[in-house]
């Protein structure tokens, strides 16, 4: 088909037809819908509402990736330093602090197979001391995350029962384990009681928390959140726990002093292989005041920004003010995985925390700021010097897809794939979509029926939320040929039926745009 319009300009293709008879079914007519799917020589197969303004979900997560290898390159990798100040002795003793100075990097102690191990990665900071000479520490192991300077990294637009769950934690310019903490949660004694809650890795002992969840009668869905805060190292959980119908689970929860994690736990590791820490750890606060106690209570100290606080969990912690990072000597430094790496990671598991850090380097990177606003103005202005209209087409108000004042339009995602694939970094963009089917995505369980050959010519990414499902693409010809490669978005909003119902429809559009190319 040379042209899918006829002289009127209406859409004559069995994908259209097929498409539209789909839409005017429920759930989906009574929700908010948009299609809209173009080849890249121009020719539209779909057009549904094309300008309908919707919450796209993790499909923010196209534009952030994109973006980010565009602007930092996909070799660019994240570099963390490890460095003191003070003094090393003849005995082999720093009279001093020992720095773990981030840079961003979000896979600092992850598990994701990327990353390099805590342990490994401990060992070859270890080994960067050690040949500084230095065999003790007379002073402190200090978290720095000085790197992104923002007070606070939670996204004000983010959902309340969000930011305490492990989906909604925030990166910080030093991080450990993706800023989550595990919990193991298992059912109480019965309806009215608390489930017993134990914690997993990391452990956090001067962290405090109160279990006030309630488990109730029979097999509801399980409702239980994390209510966390940066005053302090307490968390609280509440909501209500089912007795029946779920046995033990792990639940994550955002860790807000991802520093101060990563300098306690490397202190420990320090301790365990012979190189002991007097003073215990530390880490360097980014919103100018001092923890002198990791605790409520805390107030404003006389000393200049980025002053730093002590493992003293009682109240006669003094407080001091931290280095300038230019004072601190280097002793060596470790990198993260490559961009493209990450952006895989990032587009295959929709990791929120993966995507906000991107948003937050690509701000640094053009503007020298990473708060939320400012990440927002960055992409914008990027979107433009790639030939994207953002006016009247989208609201882009945080890297991830997580807030909901985030507003796509079908068109809008369609001409940033198409301005994509026209850049020299669409082989990496492209590669890091995910095929229905393929495990250990978010597509592992999309499209089961589908025939394998069409399920491979489909490169797509999924985003979903509370009355959210949205799918944002390529679709490839079995010839590969690339004028006719299919770029399209399938969004629906404010449609509060079943999962399995709304999938199975959103499925059937994308076979039918498939079938038809």
């Amino acid at each position: 088909m040379l042209c899918s319009v006829d002289a009127t300009g209406a859409i004559r293709t069995r994908a259209q037809k097929e498409v539209s008879d789909i839409c005017r079914q429920e759930p989906l007519r009574s929700g908010v819908y948009g299609v809209l799917a173009v080849r890249m020589n121009g020719d539209t197969l779909v057009s549904i509402n094309p300008g309908q303004k919707m919450v796209p979900a993790s499909t923010a997560k196209l534009v952030t990736t994109g973006v980010a290898l565009k602007t930092l390159g996909p070799d660019f990798r994240f570099r963390t330093g490890i460095g003191y100040v003070g003094t090393v002795t003849a005995d082999s003793t720093l009279v001093g602090d020992v720095f773990i100075i981030g840079g961003g990097d979000p896979t600092t102690g992850s598990s994701n197979p990327i990353a390099t191990g805590a342990s490994a990665l401990f060992a070859k900071w270890t080994r960067f001391l050690r040949d500084a000479g230095i065999g003790r520490v007379q002073g402190r192991i200090i978290g720095d995350p000085r790197y992104f300077k923002d007070p606070d990294p939670v996204n004000p637009g983010w959902l309340y029962e969000d930011v305490g769950l492990g989906y909604g934690a925030a990166p910080s310019g030093l991080n450990f384990h993706e800023n989550i903490l595990n919990f193991k949660v298992a059912p109480g004694a019965g309806e009215g009681s608390h489930p017993i809650v134990t914690q997993g890795y990391p452990k956090t002992p001067w962290m405090s928390w109160r279990n006030s969840t309630i488990s109730v009668d029979g097999a509801s869905a399980d409702a239980m959140y994390c209510i966390t805060s940066g005053f302090g190292p307490y968390l609280e959980f509440v909501g209500k726990f089912p007795v029946k119908g779920i046995r033990e689970y792990t639940l994550e929860c955002a860790n807000r002093f991802g520093a101060y994690t990563c300098a306690s736990l490397f202190c420990d590791y320090l301790c365990a292989h012979g190189l002991s820490v007097s003073d215990g750890a530390g880490d360097v606060s980014p919103a100018g005041y001092i923890r002198t106690e990791l605790a409520f209570g805390e107030s404003e100290s006389p000393y200049p920004p980025h002053t730093f606080s002590r493992t003293d969990m009682g109240y006669n912690a003094q407080p001091s003010a931290a280095p300038a990072q230019g004072s601190i000597t280097l002793v060596g430094s470790t990198v993260s995985p490559t961009l493209t790496e990450i952006v895989r990671e990032t587009n295959c598991k929709s990791d929120n925390f993966y995507a906000e850090t991107l948003a937050r380097m690509i701000s640094l990177r053009k503007s020298r700021s990473v708060r939320y606003d400012s990440c927002s103005v960055a992409i914008v202005n990027q979107l433009g010097a790639l030939g994207i209209r953002t006016t009247n087409n989208c609201q882009i108000y945080d890297g991830s897809g997580l807030s909901r004042k985030n507003y796509f339009s079908p068109r809008f995602l369609v001409a940033f794939l198409r301005a994509m694939a026209k850049t020299n970094v669409f082989n990496e963009f492209f590669d890091s979509l995910p095929v229905p089917g393929e495990e250990k995505t978010t597509l592992s369980t999309r499209m089961k029926t589908a025939p394998d050959e069409l399920k491979a010519r489909i490169h797509m990414k999924s985003g979903s939320m509370n009355g959210v499902r949205c799918f944002s693409g390529y679709i490839t010809t079995p010839d590969i040929d690339p004028r006719r490669t299919v770029v399209f978005a399938v969004m629906t909003n404010n449609v509060t039926a079943g999962s399995t119902t709304v999938y199975s429809m959103l499925e059937d559009i994308i076979f039918a745009i498939a079938e038809d190319n």
